[in-house]
Order: C-alpha cells, then sequence, then structure tokens
C-alpha cells in the first residue's frame, strides 16, 4: 500500500475519532534506548514524545501537537563510543546494525546477549488501548550474505568464495530491507498516552563492554501535522 492509500484510508477514520486533519506529509519517527544505562532488564520503554526527557543525537520524536500514522517499522542496533554515555558526534556516525554480528558485539556474550531482543517482542498502547499485544520481534531480524568484518582473521569465519579481504560494511540490499510492515497501521497520538514497550524473554546483560549499545526503533508513515486534540 502506498502513502496516499493510507492518507485516503486512515485519514476519513481520523475525522471520524473527533480529530481535525493538517497537512499530511510522509515522515518518519525514531527513537533511541542506552542499553548501558540499564544493564539487565526485561523489558525496554521508548520516549516517544519531545517532551519525554533528553532527546539523543539522530532521535526524530513526535511532537505534542501532530498524529504519525507507522505504515513500516524496525527494531536495530547501534555501537557506538568507549563509554555509557557517547557523544551526539559519535552517536551521530552509528551504524544501523540488523542482526548482533559477533565481529562487532565482540564482548563476552555480548552478541548472544543481544539476541534476547529479537526472541522477545513489542506491544504498543495507545491512550490506554492496547494497539498490538505482542509483535514478535524476530520479523525484525536480517542477515545477509555481506556481513562486516567477515573472514577478518583467522578465528572469524572464513571469507566467502571469490573474497579477498574482510566485508567493511553489512549488505543493505533494498530500502525496506530492515523493515517489517505494520498492518493495521496504528496512529500514535502526540496529545496522548504513547507506550511503545520492547519485552525481553531474560535480564541478560545487553551492553557494550568497552563500547556503548543502543536499541533503535524507526518508524516510518504519515505524519498528520497539527491534528492532534491539543489543536482542536
Amino acid at each position: 500500500m502506498n502513502n496516499q492509500q493510507v492518507i485516503d484510508r486512515i485519514g476519513p477514520k481520523l475525522v471520524d475519532a473527533g480529530f481535525k486533519l493538517g497537512n499530511a506529509t510522509q515522515s518518519y519517527l525514531r527513537f533511541l534506548f542506552n542499553l548501558n544505562t540499564t544493564p539487565g532488564v526485561n523489558s525496554i520503554t521508548f520516549n516517544v514524545l519531545q517532551t519525554d526527557g533528553n532527546i539523543v543525537a539522530t532521535e526524530q520524536r513526535l511532537q505534542i501537537t501532530d498524529l504519525f500514522t507507522i505504515t513500516h517499522w524496525s527494531l536495530q542496533l547501534i555501537k557506538v563510543g568507549t563509554t555509557s554515555t557517547p557523544s551526539a558526534a559519535e552517536i551521530s556516525r552509528g551504524i544501523l546494525r540488523t542482526y548482533p554480528n559477533p565481529q562487532i558485539f565482540t564482548g563476552t556474550n555480548e552478541a548472544d546477549n543481544l539476541m534476547n531482543i529479537y526472541n522477545g517482542n513489542t506491544s504498543v498502547t495507545i491512550d490506554r488501548d492496547k494497539k498490538i499485544d505482542a509483535f514478535d520481534n524476530y520479523r525484525f531480524y536480517r542477515v545477509d550474505t555481506a556481513q562486516q568484518l567477515l573472514g577478518m582473521t583467522t578465528a572469524a569465519p572464513a571469507a566467502p568464495t571469490g573474497a579477498t579481504a574482510a566485508y567493511s560494511r553489512d549488505s543493505y540490499p533494498s530500502p525496506n530491507y530492515a523493515y517489517a510492515e505494520l498492518d493495521p497501521n496504528i496512529t500514535l497520538n502526540g496529545a496522548g498516552s504513547n507506550q511503545i514497550t520492547v519485552s525481553l524473554p531474560d535480564t541478560s546483560t545487553l551492553t557494550g563492554t568497552t563500547s556503548c549499545n543502543f536499541l533503535v526503533l524507526t518508524c516510518r508513515g504519515i505524519k498528520w501535522q497539527n491534528a492532534s486534540k491539543l489543536n482542536g
């Protein structure tokens, strides 16, 4: 379904719900959670609104005056810096990972522990109405043939046939490669309560040992500008 079809389908439903729709535009949201600040957890809740605490570099939060309809979303990882409080510049250079590459997440059991995320699920509650009970996170998991540092050392997996050196980056073969479609779509309400929670099967440590790990949720879809009931 293309963006115009989403606008044509969702718009009338939002009007019926009492929202005054402004300009509808293609956009995205991105939320980051610092895994080093809470070493052993069994759930992670993202800050969704611009008014919810400090905004981390590369985040794109929802403004309280807007609505946002999610059509596709992706749960990824970044590994940056040397401490639990990396700089904005370090975060801005972070590479989005579609899986915990053991050549990158090299701490003891680090890559294995991060698989807790992909073996867990994500739920969404908006204004006390549970929109998604449990979206299995394995639908976000992507591992392509080209994996960064594959074949770097004799201890690492052998380089693919014909390769003369390790890959410099993970493959990302299509624009929506890391994204799962969300159907039916859900709409976040800037003037309401939006709870997006990742539930984990275990409380294993998800931190980096000499770096900082972040969990990143990116949502693509339609932003309805100035449409929340704050403007009603």
